[in-house]
């Protein structure tokens, strides 16, 4: 029998390729001036050294020693519609009991996060440069009531990866500039789910009954980016940056709760702590822009990028204790695309006006959507500015709104891993705003 605390890895492959509810799992919040643009603009170095996230051959459009700090504040707002359904049948295959719980209707199940980034840089020399990135290229925080509709399918979600990206870039002429990037990511998460043992033991869910599952786990992992910058002339720059996937064998444990309604469950071996392993790939993606300097104050900005989603075709819990069996959730999720536009005005010596638009589409698999993050389509609209304190130092403030697609889950029996959790009926509104705010000093 397979049981429930599988699925609560989930969040591992819903969070892509751009903040917090983005194309997949990722966050969106590479840095604040950025933003402003809706993300436009860093394939060919339009912000500052930030940019280095998406193209680490920017670099060589900088120059003196350079440090960005930012800060990005995110305010998700996630909706259960107000017609959820929910059943479960444990395994007994010869019926289906409807699930009822608590705040099924209007239940809110976002988190605000805040995202701190670090960049810096050395000028070596007039072709050479070197950079360290710090930042949050991953994350998730997400949490439902206890008692809601959907909580055999998940309770709390926490995902956090930590990346740290060393970077060479040299300038081989006027015109051309390369750079490679070690990235070494740090991966962790706490995840949980109930489980329903009222199905197995009285022949109904109650909540009673119910148990609960909760998954630590983390793995260091490793891979690389590759940058290019073409500048043909003073007003135009192409730019195009590869990130690598990188493969992660997270380890942890499986904490189970078993209440003593249900204590006898554990007499067969099954539902006691274990230790767990689970295979992870994240993504590669490829970013091409362009921006053209269309009069002396005001730059075009055009961005797109593709997320090879479609590794993410299932994942595979594994239980150290052998009673336990593993649990193999499918996502089917497929590439996506991210397109944007934006456009940088100077107003004055001091002051730089942003904006910007874009679309992303989902790579989720409706079909097999979880309430983890339930996503779809999306576009993105911002206003930002930059302002000038010294000939040293510059502050960047943004603000972006990320209008979602309703999305839906139609979770049921046909897929097999659903057997133990139960289906999920469920509509769902979702919508995001974010400000960030970066402080760049030059020394």
């Amino acid at each position: 029998m397979k049981n429930s605390s599988g699925l609560i890895f989930i969040p591992f492959l819903v969070l892509g390729s751009h903040a917090v509810f983005a194309g997949g799992y990722a966050t969106d919040v590479p840095s604040a001036a950025a933003m402003g643009n809706s993300y436009s603009g860093q394939a060919s170095g339009m912000h500052n050294i930030s940019d280095m996230f998406v193209n680490p051959a920017i670099l060589m459009s900088y120059s003196r020693n350079q440090i960005n700090i930012d800060g990005n504040y995110i305010a998700p707002d996630l909706v259960i519609g107000p017609n959820a359904t929910a059943r479960t049948s444990a395994g007994l295959g010869n019926q289906n009991i409807d699930l009822e719980g608590d705040g099924s209707e209007g239940t809110h199940g976002d988190k605000n996060a805040f995202v701190p980034m670090l960049y810096g840089m050395l000028d070596i020399n007039p072709n050479l440069r070197v950079g360290m990135g710090i930042n949050v290229p991953f994350g998730l925080s997400t949490s439902y009531p206890e008692q809601w509709i959907g909580r055999y399918k998940a309770l709390d979600s926490e995902i956090q990866a930590i990346n740290l990206s060393p970077t060479i870039a040299y300038k081989f002429n006027q015109d051309i500039a390369f750079a490679a990037s070690l990235q070494v990511q740090y991966l962790e998460s706490n995840l949980s789910t109930a489980i329903d043992f009222g199905s197995l033991l009285i022949g109904s869910p109650n909540y009673a009954f119910d148990g609960k599952s909760e998954i630590t786990a983390d793995d260091w992992g490793y891979g690389f980016k590759l940058g290019v910058l073409f500048t043909p002339n003073q007003f135009t720059k192409f730019g195009i940056g590869y990130r690598s996937k990188i493969d992660h064998t997270l380890s942890g444990e499986n904490d189970f709760t078993v209440p003593a309604s249900a204590a006898v469950i554990t007499s067969t071996g099954q539902f006691v702590d274990t230790d767990i392993t689970a295979d992870l790939i994240t993504p590669e993606t490829l970013n091409f822009g362009i921006s053209h300097q269309l009069t002396t104050n005001l730059n075009i900005l055009m961005d797109a990028a593709w997320t090879h989603w479609s590794r993410m075709d299932t994942l595979t819990i594994e239980h150290e204790n052998p009673l336990q069996a593993d649990a193999v959730t499918n996502f089917k999720w497929n590439n996506s695309w991210f397109w944007g536009v934006g456009a940088n005005y100077k107003y004055n010596d001091t002051w730089l006006l942003r904006t910007g638009f874009a679309y992303e589409q989902s790579p989720v698999n409706s079909t097999y959507l979880s309430p983890r993050v339930p996503l779809n389509d999306k576009y993105f609209a911002s206003l930002g500015f930059n302002y000038l304190l010294s000939s040293c130092a510059q502050i960047d403030v943004s603000y972006i709104h990320e209008f979602f697609k309703d999305a839906h889950s139609d979770l049921n029996f046909d897929d097999p891993n659903n057997t133990f959790s139960g289906s999920l009926n469920a509509d769902y509104e979702v919508g995001l705003d974010a400000i960030a705010a970066s402080l760049s000093y030059q020394f």
